[in-house]
């Protein structure tokens, strides 16, 4: 599948999508409504382009189809719930948690994409995997760690263990490779080199898989990561409502592979929503052909991507998106004429090696919005004003937007697995608990 050519991946996304729209609208009353409310009918499509012909769906509509009792999934629902063998959700981290349902078929298909992006890894049956996830409720890394068993590696789940019990299983057990959040794998390093005074270099570790966050393709990040292991980093995308639908192979072209074979991508302009032009930063609308308990049509991920034109090294077919993640539509900020993703801060950021973690706090004073970078530090106090100077001026280089720049003591964010929360927005409802919460958190620790 890897390798067809892209018209026969054309014809196999076709026929794919042809039997998912017909699925969905047999057999989930969310999509039969959403479908005729529309005058829209399975039989309308009958190309690729016809798609635009479907609404898109957003995140808000399934939530709202969701059952009021948490043992109930939604009117998504395209099977019985008898069929369904595992349960998850997803993070919550942006509002109320969604209740995913797998079958036996979508589960193995979940693995299945798994497995394109651990293979471009080259892991094998001699890899012994730590896969560094709480392993809750959150469907996170659980198919990676399935995934990696089917490709015969030895697995260690480290799911309940503190990151001093991690870096003690990764030295006695000669761990190959790391899964884990880029922010975490940091956060491991660290603390063996400062706490423990291990050199990592000479540890048995060679590959990083990271994911959950978007760090992973982020130059500067990728870097530190690097430099500290010594290992190759592999970035993997995905999203727990549609799927684990990209990664990295071993050629590194500077991006993500999409697996065509199993999502139909569409890039669309941000502002306009219209199709974007070719190599434009595109919002991502994602299809899942092969999601059947929880049917994802047209699904507004609300990723921002760039789509490469470009062949990869590799021989592999599927395209590819350059930088992975840029960042995310509902985190595109307009600061005082200035468009900005906070991503291009974290490239500024992990650029400085004196700076250990960061928050962005967006406020309003009056009618001007203001923005302020807190930086954690491992600078000793009376030496920082020439870094605040270097980071003023690599900032307004990035995004041509100066911001302030408060440097805080090591220790003052609390250290999270998966999904560090960094942009606090105070102009949106709720997000001035989030940061003393953190604050409170990090108090305790």
């Amino acid at each position: 599948m890897e390798t067809l050519p892209q018209e026969k991946l054309r014809e196999v996304q076709l026929l794919k999508l042809k039997r998912i729209l017909n699925w969905a609208y047999n057999n989930s009353p969310f999509y039969r409504e959403k479908f005729d409310r529309n005058g829209v009918r399975p039989e309308d499509i009958q190309g690729l382009d016809d798609l635009k012909k479907i609404p898109l769906t957003e995140k808000k509509e399934w939530l709202a189809a969701q059952g009021e009792r948490l043992v109930e999934f939604s009117s998504v629902l395209a099977v019985s719930e008898s069929e369904i063998v595992r349960y998850h959700q997803t993070s919550g981290t942006t509002g109320t948690a969604m209740r995913l349902g797998f079958s036996h078929r979508d589960w193995n298909w979940w693995l299945e994409c798994w497995g394109y992006g651990l293979a471009a890894c080259n892991l094998g049956s001699s890899d012994r995997v730590l896969v560094c996830f709480p392993f809750n409720l959150f469907v996170g890394w659980w198919g990676g760690q399935d995934a990696a068993r089917l490709l015969r590696c030895r697995v260690y789940p480290g799911g309940g263990m503190s990151t001093r019990e991690r870096l003690q299983i990764i030295r006695d057990h000669e761990i190959t490779a790391l899964m884990g959040s880029p922010s975490y794998l940091l956060q491991l390093a660290s603390q063996a080199e400062k706490e423990l005074g291990w050199e990592l270099r000479d540890l048995h570790v060679r590959k990083l898989i990271c994911g959950a966050e978007p760090g992973g393709s982020i130059p500067s990040t990728r870097k530190r990561l690097e430099t500290a292991w010594g290992a190759e980093v592999f970035d993997h995308l995905g999203a727990s409502e549609v799927g684990p639908w990209g990664y990295e192979c071993s050629a590194h072209p500077g991006g993500v592979h999409i697996i065509e074979g199993f999502f139909l991508m569409e890039f669309l302009d941000p502002e306009t929503m219209q199709p974007a032009q070719p190599g434009q930063l595109s919002r991502l609308v994602v299809t899942s052909l092969e999601k059947y308990t929880q049917p994802v049509i047209r699904f507004d991920v609300k990723d921002l991507i760039r789509p490469s034109n470009r062949a990869c090294p590799c021989g592999r077919t599927f395209r590819w998106v350059e930088g992975g993640i840029l960042g995310r539509a509902d985190d595109l900020l307009k600061i005082r004429g200035v468009l900005f993703s906070p991503q291009a801060v974290e490239d500024v950021v992990c650029s400085f090696e004196q700076l250990t973690d960061y928050r962005i706090i967006v406020s309003r004073r009056g009618p001007l919005d203001e923005v302020t970078l807190k930086a954690e530090t491992n600078t000793q106090e009376g030496s920082t004003e020439g870094l605040i100077r270097d980071l003023e001026s690599a900032l307004r280089l990035k995004i041509n937007l100066r911001l302030q720049i408060e440097l805080c003591p090591p220790g003052t964010f609390p250290k999270q697995e998966i999904k560090t929360k960094r942009l606090i927005d105070l102009r949106k409802e709720g997000e001035a608990d989030v940061v003393e919460e953190n604050s409170r958190t990090s108090r305790s620790h």
